[in-house]
């Protein structure tokens, strides 16, 4: 048995002569796979500890592996995951044949203190943003409110304060383009969201 290695695809002819010098053709071809690809599902954390992201992998060749980072040092190899914290995840999917996708700023948002009877929504526009943008809330709170944006290091880079306000104006025009976290603290509760700048 002859097996021919290190073929590209497309179609091929392989003859065949015997002893006998009788000949004949075999025609086949070689297709590559689909565009390895994965697509997220995220399940917010709502009482510490709870949050979750499942994976659909489609394409390559399978089986595939996974290598995960986030928050605090986190990683894992599994391809779903759980009894996460709030906080952006990426994943690496490589496939059989070594070929790899990877998804970078999964945001698990971190409702972990909101009571259910206390509704705390705000709405963020333009988002994508060229750096200014604003932040509104459904409604006015009594308790102080802060407003702070990070980078994806954890890094602060702007904080604002106040105390009855629905809304906000945020200037990051001199950060660089990217994805950042908008936290907004009302007392021990917390929301967040991603904001992404270009411009």
């Amino acid at each position: 048995m002859n097996i021919f290695s290190g073929l590209v695809a497309g179609p091929y002819t392989i003859s065949i002569i015997d002893a006998n010098g009788c000949s004949g053709e075999v025609n086949g071809s070689i297709t590559d796979p689909l565009v390895l690809s994965g697509a997220s599902s995220v399940t917010d954390e709502i009482s510490g500890n709870d949050g979750a992201i499942s994976l659909t992998v489609s394409g390559g060749s399978p089986t595939y592996t996974y290598s995960w980072t986030g928050p605090g040092g986190f990683s894992s190899s599994s391809q779903n995951i759980n009894s996460l914290v709030g906080g952006l995840y990426s994943v690496t999917i490589t496939d059989l044949n070594g070929c790899t996708t990877t998804l970078t700023d999964i945001l698990v948002n971190s409702f972990v203190g909101l009571e259910e009877h206390i509704d705390i929504q705000l709405n963020v526009f333009p988002n994508p943003t060229g750096g200014l943008f604003n932040v509104v809330l459904n409604r006015e709170f009594e308790k102080e409110i802060t407003l702070s944006v990070y980078d994806l290091c954890g890094r602060l880079i702007y904080q604002t304060y106040g105390k009855g306000n629905k809304l906000f104006e945020v200037d990051i025009i001199d950060k660089a383009n990217g994805s950042y976290i908008l936290k907004l603290d009302v007392g021990n509760k917390q929301i967040q969201k991603r904001i992404i700048k270009f411009n």
